[in-house]
């Protein structure tokens, strides 16, 4: 879990599977994209698909 000033992501690993689910919220929809592009540039690094 990653917190943001107006808001909070989480990240968490399948246990049956090679997959990641990814969760945002935020005060505002403005807060929620910025944390959406924040995880997105990280994970972006990472995963092959998004």
């Amino acid at each position: 879990r990653a917190t943001f000033p107006d808001g909070w992501a989480l990240v968490r690993a399948s246990n049956t599977g090679p997959n990641l689910t990814v969760r945002f919220e935020s005060k505002s929809q403005e807060g929620l994209d910025a944390i959406e592009a924040e995880i997105k540039a990280v994970l972006g690094k990472h995963v092959e698909t998004w």
